[in-house]
């Protein structure tokens, strides 16, 4: 849907993926296996990019869940950073 919906086909916009499950790959789209948090997933990602930045972005990112409250409640704010 992204990749519709930029237009990257017919246009100079570009959609980049990433995830820690490999996928297969689509046309007019950039895909980086790996963990967000994670340097070496960013230094591709930056690389990927070049000297162009993001328009937008989206997420699904989410964090493994234990049951503990508190513990989870972290887990998930330190998505945010």
């Amino acid at each position: 849907v992204a990749v519709e919906r930029a237009e990257a086909s017919s246009s100079s916009s570009r959609v980049i993926g990433i995830d820690a499950t490999r996928m297969d790959p689509l046309e007019y789209h950039t895909f980086i296996q790996g963990d967000v948090s994670k340097k070496e997933t960013t230094q591709q990602l930056m690389k990927a990019l070049g000297d162009s930045r993001a328009d937008l972005v989206l997420s699904d990112v989410a964090p493994v869940l234990v049951g503990l409250k508190e513990e989870d409640h972290l887990n998930s704010m330190m998505c945010c950073l």
